[in-house]
């Protein structure tokens, strides 16, 4: 049995994430997105006889099998594309994982370490450690700043 806690190693919610990624991930979204209202046309147009208006009506003068096929070729090429991306991606973050798993967990930080980190003496940290509600405000800088909360 292993003697650390169950909740090793913890779990970080809501970290910052670079802005490329964020851009990243509207641009994709929006492009899957675009292809999927392309597709829902063409069916569309199959189901209903009009032709798509992204195209000219030469272009989809006989739609049949292999024209729906061919229009969706590029499109069904950038999505497998896009699934083995993100397959790749998922067995590289798995790897990741059970690398840091494997790690040790981190002893507790001695007191006095841990209070000049907050920026207060040893007997600050005491003293606000026996309170039941504790608010840590954190600054773009990453500097802390803690005050007990009082319950009424």
């Amino acid at each position: 049995m292993s003697s650390e806690p169950p909740n090793w190693p913890p779990i970080i919610s809501g970290a910052q994430r670079p802005a490329w990624v964020l851009w990243r991930d509207v641009a994709i979204t929006l492009f899957m997105w675009g292809v999927f209202l392309v597709i829902l046309e063409i069916e569309f147009a199959i189901v209903w006889g009009n032709l798509p208006s992204l195209a000219p009506a030469s272009a989809y003068s006989g739609l049949g099998f292999h024209a729906v096929r061919a229009e969706l070729r590029p499109a069904v090429w950038i999505i497998v594309l896009l699934v083995a991306i993100l397959g790749i991606s998922t067995l590289l973050s798995r790897r990741r994982r059970v690398r840091a798993l494997q790690l040790p967990q981190p002893g507790p930080a001695p007191d006095d370490e841990l209070a000049h980190d907050l920026g207060m003496t040893p007997q600050q940290l005491e003293a606000l450690r026996r309170h039941k509600v504790i608010t840590l405000d954190v600054d773009e800088r990453g500097k802390g700043l803690l005050a007990p909360n009082t319950l009424s």
